[in-house]
This record gives structure tokens, sequence and C-alpha cells, in this order.
């Protein structure tokens, strides 16, 4: 599943959040961490009258701080690696990626400092990124994180289940519970004049029709996923799909968020979707988003690979 785990830290209150995340996959899935500690260097627009003095200090004190959280990491017996990356840019995390074979990316919630970058990210990097969430940045608050209810939203698409594997793997791995969710919405309808009630008993038509759809659909996903009859299906109404899924979340008292980068009707020259873009800017939960586009991608090689995948899927019905 996972083998090298590159979290990123922007300052001590974001190791906070990175950390219970990067040490509980780690532990499940043995893999080796490499704490990477961003720091704007003096070469930052922001900062060119900067004092060399203070800041060789600062980057003593983040040096410092590193080996103080490699410390907890080692106390877990988890393999882990430190870096400083001065000036830090989205293609030079994205390089060291690349060089160093990361396969899971963590950034701790997309605000402050690292909301350009981390978006930056999730633009450009075709690897599983997650947003941490949901944890102090005190350090009494450093314990692995514990994923006790996943949730994977599903539109019926390929490109959504596609997801399924990898988080079926983190179900079994912290003997977690998967919920599966479906969001019916109302049909869209012209609201220039009032709706009949011809018009109305059509749209209740269709919303049951696809409650129905969606309730077997759920039930074929789940009985494909080897866990233990530890697999729980929901379907909801809703006059938006974010906001069921919020509701859901809230309710089921999710841990972890694992969703694909599009849905059925996202459109691949955008790093990801409507959905998934609301969930990952109002969700108080963290979450795993994996990119369904390989990389390199260009929009025609994307736009061709989902046409593609549109005539599989319309073959298989």
């Amino acid at each position: 599943m996972f083998n090298h785990i590159l979290a990123l830290i922007d300052d001590m209150s974001g190791t906070g959040f990175a950390f219970p995340h990067a040490s509980a996959i780690a532990l499940a899935t043995k893999a080796r961490v490499t704490l990477l500690r961003l720091l704007e260097g003096p070469a930052d627009a922001r900062s060119q009258c900067a004092d060399p003095l203070e800041w060789q200090i600062t980057k003593t004190q983040a040096a410092m701080q590193l080996r103080d959280t490699m410390h907890y990491l080692e106390q877990h017996h988890i393999p882990v690696g430190k870096e400083l990356l001065e000036c830090p840019q989205a293609r030079h995390i994205l390089e060291f990626a690349r060089q160093n074979s990361v396969n899971l990316v963590i950034v701790p919630k997309l605000g402050a400092n690292l909301c350009d970058l981390g978006h930056q990210l999730l633009a450009h990097t075709h690897l599983p990124t997650l947003i941490a969430r949901g944890q102090s940045g005190a350090r009494e608050d450093w314990t692995p994180a514990l994923y006790r209810r996943i949730l994977v939203p599903l539109d019926g698409s390929r490109r959504a289940e596609h997801v399924l594997v990898l988080a079926a793997a983190l179900a079994q791995a912290f003997d977690a519970e998967l919920v599966l969710a479906h969001v019916v919405c109302r049909p869209e309808m012209l609201r220039c004049t009032p709706l009949t009630q011809a018009d109305s008993e059509l749209a209740n038509r269709v919303i049951e029709r696809n409650h129905r759809e969606a309730t077997r659909y759920l039930k074929q996903i789940a009985s494909r996923l080897a866990l233990n009859n530890k697999v729980r299906s929901h379907v909801l109404t809703d006059e938006h799909v974010a906001r069921g899924l919020h509701r859901l979340i809230d309710q089921e008292q999710i841990d972890l968020v694992v969703l694909s980068a599009h849905g059925y009707s996202g459109d691949p020259q955008w790093p990801y979707g409507s959905i998934t873009g609301h969930i990952i800017a109002y969700s108080p939960k963290p979450v795993l988003v994996v990119q369904d586009l390989p990389a390199p991608f260009s929009r025609d090689e994307a736009q061709t690979a989902v046409r593609s995948l549109y005539l599989q899927q319309a073959s298989n019905i």
C-alpha cells in the first residue's frame, strides 16, 4: 500500500497536525516517514532584508525541532528521516517525492502558510495526498491517529470506485469500519414558473428510481469487499451532494474520508472536481485524495482517457 510517507511541516503546530496521521499510517503499513520542514528563507520576497544571524538561528531551531519530532516516531519503531527545505515551492517538493519514491504526501490542514502550497501540490501531483485535520498541534496530542470509520463517497463511476482498493486496505489495517455513501439529488428543474403537480411527481419518481438503484449498487460494491462484514452503506437524499456528505461525516463520526479527485462529471482539465474540492475545503476531518489520472498527463491525454473510460462503462451496462 504505502512504503514511503512524506509529511510536510511548516511550523511546530503544523507538525502536530501531520504527526498523528504519519505515525498511524506508518505503523499500520510498515512504511518509513520523511519529515520535510518548510522554511521561508531570506530569498523570499517578504524577507529580502533578513538578518543573516537571525536566519541562522531560525534554521538551527528548525533542525532541533525536527530532531525532537523524529524522536517521537523512533519511539514507535518507525523508520524516519528528515529534510529541511528553504524557500519551498511545489515543484521542489514534487521533485523530492519523485527522487525518493514517495507514495503518500501528508499536508497539515490547508491554512496559513501552507494554503497556496497545498493547493499547488494537489493541482500537480498524482500521488495520494492526505489533508491532515482534527487534532491540535500540542505535543501532548502527538499520538497516532485512530481511524475507526472510513468514508468512501461513490457516484456510480469507475473513477470514484478506483479508491476502493486503497480504502479497503486501510480499513483492514486499522480494523476500521468502511462506510460507503451515495447522495441522491433532487433533479434540477427550471424555476422561472412554479412547478406543477406533474413536475413534482416526475421529480419524485426520478428520486425513487435513483435511490433504488443506488441501494442496489452499494450492496454490490459491499459484497465484493472482503472486510468481515465491516462495511455499511448509506444512500442519502439531499439538494446538494456536498452538503449530504458533510452531514453524514458528522452523524457517523467519520475519522477519515477517502475519495477520488474526480467523479463521473469531473472535468480532467481541473486537478479535482467540485465535490472533492468542497470536501477538501470544508471537511473538519482528514481527507485522503487519490488522483484518478496518472502523471504526467496532458489535457488531451486526460480527455482521451476519460472518453475511453466512459465507453467502457457504457459497454458494461
